[in-house]
């Protein structure tokens, strides 16, 4: 007699377990969760129309003195945990040569601030400032609080050669939360992916404020912008657990 329909469901059941324990053995949990939450982020990201298929990368910091990162060229829209590798802040090994183009801007970034995770994306209405301006100056209130009142932008000396920003890139990021690189896109640090995919939105969102505003000038009424006080407290009341405003 074939096998009854409760122990095929068992036999498959153990099966999936099995992959899936083997494939994350000698993997740590903060590792597991890394794999996860660039998986995750990198889905995001294309949701939101801030990255093209194969565009930007993701990364996290790991204790051990090494960072995930999305592989060079892989489809962010279906990432699988294959398209992440494992590799050195500080010096080349053998999955070097696997990780995103802009590995080495990753890396200084790491070593030169307290960043935990990197988005990096191609948000189209902020690439087009960057055309213009060599500091992007928020002037929407949520873009001035998660932003601040300026984003660096940092140009590469030579077409395609993003790397040769790293240096500058990862120096703006030591006070900043967004850092532009002129033509191409952001790289946003976050104490996590989650909070450094909502900065880089922010930036979208802010740089669309600019623009918009830019284009009805000459056909509305003068705008009046934010006033130049900043509350004391975050929502200009006080209550516990409320932070104080740092601007």
């Amino acid at each position: 007699m074939g096998q009854s329909v409760q122990e095929s469901v068992g036999q498959s059941v153990q099966e999936s377990v099995g992959q899936s324990v083997q494939e994350s053995v000698g993997q740590s949990v903060q590792e597991q969760d890394g794999i996860e939450a660039i998986r995750t982020a990198a889905r995001d990201l294309v949701a939101m129309d801030l990255l093209e298929l194969h565009g930007g990368n993701v990364s996290v910091r790991l204790d051990e003195g090494d960072m995930l990162i999305t592989r060079h060229h892989v489809n962010k829209s279906v990432p699988t945990a294959d398209d992440i590798v494992r590799t050195s802040i500080d010096e080349d090994d053998e999955f070097t040569n696997m990780a995103s183009s802009a590995w080495l801007i990753h890396r200084a970034i790491y070593q030169r601030t307290d960043a935990k995770a990197i988005v990096h994306a191609h948000g189209q209405l902020t690439v087009t400032l960057s055309f213009f301006y060599d500091a992007v100056e928020p002037i929407d209130e949520n873009g001035i609080m998660i932003l601040g009142r300026s984003v660096p932008v940092v140009a590469a000396p030579e077409l395609m050669g993003w790397n040769l920003a790293a240096g500058p890139i990862a120096d703006a990021l030591v006070d900043n939360k967004v850092v532009i690189e002129k033509w191409h896109g952001t790289f946003a640090k976050g104490v996590d992916l989650v909070d450094a995919l909502h900065k880089t939105r922010s930036m979208e969102f802010s740089a669309g404020q600019i623009i918009r505003l830019a284009q009805l000038r000459p056909l509305m009424p003068e705008p009046r912008f934010p006033p130049t006080k900043v509350s004391e407290w975050l929502g200009g009341v006080y209550r516990p657990g409320i932070r104080r405003n740092t601007l």
